[in-house]
């Protein structure tokens, strides 16, 4: 407001300038022009006093009007305004279009498994239980096994030590190590027949059908003699297999 009321103050003050100097102008050209009338006439015919005689001169026609000014120049940027409320929520957008199908990621749970179920008691202290069959289907997965049933070791006369353990094949794993557990018996103690649980992971399996089987023989450090090894006592028992995806590094 203060740069517009400079300019337009400038702007009048130019055009006051022009109206003087042409004002000026006019009134010198009018003198001059009575003058020379005033010198002719006195030369032509003797002076008349009178009081009451007309003025030679007249008004004079208006002087022409002069040009425009050159425009000022631009004022100082204002300082930035405060910040204005917020707007109210506006409606919602139109639902887009579905977007395309993302790749397949990696999966995180069981691949592929199977189990076998059985109600039979066993009463044998050295072989093979159960054998069950699974086809493992990649090269660079890991399988899980896991036994569920009852087992019991009895001693008849001496302290003794039996061993459950998984093979692959007919034989052990040891990738990362063999999938095993014992029971330890004392002759002073009583004859327990407990469900017992016997799982592990085994790794390097190439991607074939194996025959997963679930066997008991003598404890590898301490054999002792006089062992009964019983599985299967009263209760269904089952191993499950799974096709998992390897470990973290």
């Amino acid at each position: 407001f203060a740069c517009l009321v400079s300019y337009r103050t400038s702007e009048l003050r130019e055009n006051v300038a022009r109206m003087l100097s042409a004002v000026v102008s006019v009134v010198l050209f009018i003198v001059s022009v009575s003058v020379q009338a005033m010198d002719s006439k006195n030369e032509k015919t003797p002076v008349v006093e009178s009081s009451n005689a007309p003025s030679p001169c007249g008004a004079g026609i208006p002087g022409i009007p002069g040009q425009h000014g050159l425009p000022g120049r631009d004022g100082r940027d204002g300082i930035d305004g405060k910040i204005g409320s917020k707007g109210t929520k506006g409606d919602r957008g139109e639902r887009g279009e579905p977007g395309q199908n993302g790749s397949t990621g990696a999966s995180t749970g069981v691949l592929n498994w199977n189990h076998c179920i059985w109600n039979e008691e066993t009463n044998i202290d050295v072989g093979s239980i159960k054998i069950c069959y699974f086809t493992k289907k990649r090269e660079d997965t890991v399988l899980r096994v896991m036994y569920q049933g009852t087992l019991r070791t009895y001693c008849s006369s001496s302290k003794c030590c039996n061993r459950w353990y998984f093979s692959f094949n007919g034989i052990e794993c040891t990738n990362p190590a063999t999938i095993e557990g014992i029971i330890y018996g004392d002759p002073a103690k009583d004859n327990p027949h407990r469900v017992t649980q016997i799982e592990g992971h085994c790794e390097k399996l190439g991607a074939k059908q194996y025959a997963v089987g679930f066997n008991v023989g003598k404890c590898v450090k301490y054999k002792h003699p006089g062992f009964d090894a019983y599985s299967g006592w009263n209760a269904n028992s089952r191993i499950i297999i799974e096709e998992l995806p390897p470990p973290q590094s």
